[in-house]
Protein backbone atom coordinates (compact mmCIF):
# COMPACT_ATOMS: atom_id res chain seq x y z
CA UNK A 1 0.00 0.00 0.00
CA UNK A 2 1.20 3.48 -0.88
CA UNK A 3 0.84 6.43 1.49
CA UNK A 4 1.53 9.94 0.24
CA UNK A 5 2.59 12.65 2.67
CA UNK A 6 1.87 16.34 2.13
CA UNK A 7 3.57 18.51 4.73
CA UNK A 8 5.55 21.70 5.21
CA UNK A 9 7.58 20.16 8.04
CA UNK A 10 10.63 18.18 6.89
CA UNK A 11 11.37 16.63 10.31
CA UNK A 12 7.77 15.46 10.61
CA UNK A 13 7.95 13.97 7.13
CA UNK A 14 11.09 11.97 7.89
CA UNK A 15 9.66 10.67 11.18
CA UNK A 16 6.38 9.55 9.62
CA UNK A 17 8.04 8.09 6.54
CA UNK A 18 10.11 5.85 8.80
CA UNK A 19 7.12 4.72 10.88
CA UNK A 20 4.97 4.01 7.82
CA UNK A 21 7.70 1.98 6.17
CA UNK A 22 8.23 0.04 9.41
CA UNK A 23 4.50 -0.78 9.24
CA UNK A 24 5.12 -2.37 5.84
CA UNK A 25 3.77 0.36 3.53
CA UNK A 26 5.46 2.65 1.01
CA UNK A 27 5.68 6.33 2.02
CA UNK A 28 6.27 9.03 -0.58
CA UNK A 29 6.13 12.80 -0.41
CA UNK A 30 3.35 14.45 -2.40
CA UNK A 31 4.56 17.65 -4.03
CA UNK A 32 2.17 20.52 -4.71
CA UNK A 33 3.22 20.63 -8.36
CA UNK A 34 1.65 17.19 -8.79
CA UNK A 35 -1.74 18.75 -8.06
CA UNK A 36 -1.30 21.10 -11.01
CA UNK A 37 -1.56 18.15 -13.40
CA UNK A 38 -4.95 16.75 -14.51
CA UNK A 39 -6.15 13.96 -12.19
CA UNK A 40 -5.40 10.44 -13.39
CA UNK A 41 -8.39 8.87 -11.59
CA UNK A 42 -6.52 5.66 -11.10
CA UNK A 43 -6.58 3.88 -7.76
CA UNK A 44 -5.82 6.70 -5.36
CA UNK A 45 -3.43 6.55 -2.48
CA UNK A 46 -4.16 7.83 0.99
CA UNK A 47 -2.66 11.24 1.73
CA UNK A 48 -1.54 12.34 5.17
CA UNK A 49 -1.97 16.11 5.35
CA UNK A 50 0.02 17.87 8.07
CA UNK A 51 0.52 21.61 7.74
CA UNK A 52 1.88 24.22 10.12
CA UNK A 53 0.11 26.85 8.03
CA UNK A 54 -3.45 26.16 9.13
CA UNK A 55 -5.05 28.49 6.56
CA UNK A 56 -3.83 26.21 3.74
CA UNK A 57 -5.65 23.10 4.96
CA UNK A 58 -9.13 23.59 3.51
CA UNK A 59 -8.03 24.67 0.01
CA UNK A 60 -5.62 21.73 -0.16
CA UNK A 61 -8.24 19.25 1.01
CA UNK A 62 -10.50 20.37 -1.83
CA UNK A 63 -7.67 20.07 -4.37
CA UNK A 64 -6.72 16.62 -3.10
CA UNK A 65 -10.31 15.43 -3.32
CA UNK A 66 -10.55 16.61 -6.91
CA UNK A 67 -7.64 14.26 -7.59
CA UNK A 68 -9.48 11.40 -5.89
CA UNK A 69 -7.16 11.06 -2.89
CA UNK A 70 -8.35 9.70 0.42
CA UNK A 71 -7.26 12.23 3.06
CA UNK A 72 -6.21 11.92 6.68
CA UNK A 73 -5.73 15.33 8.32
CA UNK A 74 -3.28 15.41 11.21
CA UNK A 75 -2.99 18.41 13.52
CA UNK A 76 -1.04 19.38 16.63
CA UNK A 77 -4.16 20.41 18.52
CA UNK A 78 -7.71 19.34 17.71
CA UNK A 79 -10.24 22.05 16.98
CA UNK A 80 -13.81 20.80 16.65
CA UNK A 81 -14.91 23.66 14.41
CA UNK A 82 -11.99 23.08 12.05
CA UNK A 83 -12.62 19.33 12.17
CA UNK A 84 -16.14 19.92 10.94
CA UNK A 85 -14.86 22.13 8.13
CA UNK A 86 -12.19 19.62 7.07
CA UNK A 87 -14.63 16.71 6.98
CA UNK A 88 -17.16 18.79 5.04
CA UNK A 89 -14.43 19.69 2.52
CA UNK A 90 -13.76 16.01 1.85
CA UNK A 91 -11.26 14.74 4.44
CA UNK A 92 -11.78 11.14 5.50
CA UNK A 93 -10.59 11.73 9.06
CA UNK A 94 -9.18 14.40 11.36
CA UNK A 95 -6.88 13.36 14.20
CA UNK A 96 -4.31 14.72 16.61
CA UNK A 97 -0.81 13.81 15.42
CA UNK A 98 0.26 13.27 19.02
CA UNK A 99 -1.71 10.04 19.36
CA UNK A 100 0.27 6.76 19.39
CA UNK A 101 1.27 5.71 15.90
CA UNK A 102 -0.43 2.26 16.09
CA UNK A 103 -3.75 4.00 16.76
CA UNK A 104 -3.29 6.49 13.94
CA UNK A 105 -2.15 3.73 11.59
CA UNK A 106 -5.46 1.92 12.09
CA UNK A 107 -7.29 5.16 11.36
CA UNK A 108 -5.27 5.53 8.15
CA UNK A 109 -6.19 1.99 7.08
CA UNK A 110 -9.84 2.75 7.79
CA UNK A 111 -9.76 5.92 5.68
CA UNK A 112 -8.18 3.98 2.81
CA UNK A 113 -10.66 1.12 3.11
CA UNK A 114 -13.62 3.50 3.10
CA UNK A 115 -12.28 5.17 -0.03
CA UNK A 116 -11.79 1.84 -1.80
CA UNK A 117 -15.45 1.04 -1.20
CA UNK A 118 -16.40 4.28 -2.97
CA UNK A 119 -14.01 4.03 -5.90
CA UNK A 120 -15.41 3.82 -9.41
CA UNK A 121 -14.04 1.51 -12.11
CA UNK A 122 -13.10 4.34 -14.47
CA UNK A 123 -10.84 3.70 -17.44
CA UNK A 124 -9.49 7.14 -18.41
CA UNK A 125 -7.13 6.26 -21.25
CA UNK A 126 -7.73 8.29 -24.38
CA UNK A 127 -10.52 10.44 -22.94
CA UNK A 128 -9.72 14.12 -23.46
CA UNK A 129 -11.94 16.68 -21.79
CA UNK A 130 -12.44 20.38 -22.36
CA UNK A 131 -11.92 22.64 -19.36
CA UNK A 132 -15.66 22.87 -18.58
CA UNK A 133 -16.15 19.13 -19.03
CA UNK A 134 -13.25 18.54 -16.66
CA UNK A 135 -14.67 20.90 -14.02
CA UNK A 136 -18.16 19.37 -14.18
CA UNK A 137 -16.67 15.89 -14.00
CA UNK A 138 -14.62 16.87 -10.92
CA UNK A 139 -17.77 18.12 -9.17
CA UNK A 140 -19.58 14.85 -9.86
CA UNK A 141 -16.55 12.72 -8.98
CA UNK A 142 -16.11 14.43 -5.63
CA UNK A 143 -19.68 13.43 -4.69
CA UNK A 144 -19.66 10.14 -6.59
CA UNK A 145 -22.76 8.12 -5.93
CA UNK A 146 -24.57 11.16 -4.54
CA UNK A 147 -26.93 13.66 -6.12
CA UNK A 148 -25.37 16.96 -7.24
CA UNK A 149 -27.95 19.62 -8.05
CA UNK A 150 -27.86 21.61 -11.28
CA UNK A 151 -27.57 24.76 -9.19
CA UNK A 152 -24.46 23.42 -7.46
CA UNK A 153 -22.80 22.50 -10.76
CA UNK A 154 -23.57 25.88 -12.30
CA UNK A 155 -22.32 27.75 -9.22
CA UNK A 156 -19.08 25.77 -8.93
CA UNK A 157 -18.23 25.68 -12.65
CA UNK A 158 -19.65 28.91 -14.06
CA UNK A 159 -19.85 31.00 -10.89
CA UNK A 160 -22.67 33.26 -9.83
CA UNK A 161 -22.86 34.92 -13.26
CA UNK A 162 -23.86 31.78 -15.12
CA UNK A 163 -24.65 32.30 -18.78
CA UNK A 164 -26.96 30.12 -20.84
CA UNK A 165 -28.85 27.73 -18.57
CA UNK A 166 -28.56 25.10 -21.30
CA UNK A 167 -24.77 25.05 -20.98
CA UNK A 168 -24.90 22.37 -18.29
CA UNK A 169 -27.10 20.16 -20.52
CA UNK A 170 -24.56 20.43 -23.34
CA UNK A 171 -21.62 19.55 -21.07
CA UNK A 172 -23.46 16.57 -19.55
CA UNK A 173 -24.28 15.28 -23.04
CA UNK A 174 -20.65 15.59 -24.12
CA UNK A 175 -19.41 13.90 -20.94
CA UNK A 176 -21.80 10.99 -21.39
CA UNK A 177 -20.42 10.42 -24.87
CA UNK A 178 -16.81 10.50 -23.65
CA UNK A 179 -17.56 8.24 -20.68
CA UNK A 180 -19.13 5.58 -22.88
CA UNK A 181 -17.65 2.13 -22.08
CA UNK A 182 -15.70 3.66 -19.16
CA UNK A 183 -17.40 1.72 -16.37
CA UNK A 184 -19.25 4.77 -15.04
CA UNK A 185 -22.25 6.79 -16.14
CA UNK A 186 -23.92 10.09 -15.35
CA UNK A 187 -27.48 9.57 -14.17
CA UNK A 188 -30.13 12.25 -14.41
CA UNK A 189 -32.39 12.86 -11.42
CA UNK A 190 -35.14 14.76 -13.21
CA UNK A 191 -35.83 18.17 -11.79
CA UNK A 192 -33.02 17.74 -9.24
CA UNK A 193 -29.59 17.17 -10.78
CA UNK A 194 -27.06 14.45 -11.64
CA UNK A 195 -24.91 11.76 -10.06
CA UNK A 196 -21.84 9.78 -11.17
CA UNK A 197 -22.48 6.05 -10.71
CA UNK A 198 -21.02 2.68 -11.49
CA UNK A 199 -22.50 1.46 -14.76
CA UNK A 200 -24.94 -1.35 -14.11
CA UNK A 201 -24.92 -4.42 -16.34
CA UNK A 202 -28.09 -5.03 -18.29
CA UNK A 203 -29.42 -8.55 -18.40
Amino acid sequence: MEIRIFTDDEDWYQEWKQQIEEAGACALRLEEKELEEPPSYGKAACVLLYLRQEQRRLPLIRRLRRHGFAIMVLVDRENYFEEQQCLAAGAGDYQCAGKPFPVLWQRILLVRRNEEERELPLSWEGRKLTRKEYEVFCCLLKERGLLVSRETLVRQVWGKEAGNSRSIDTIIKQLRHKLKDSGVEIRTHYGRGYSLERKTKKN
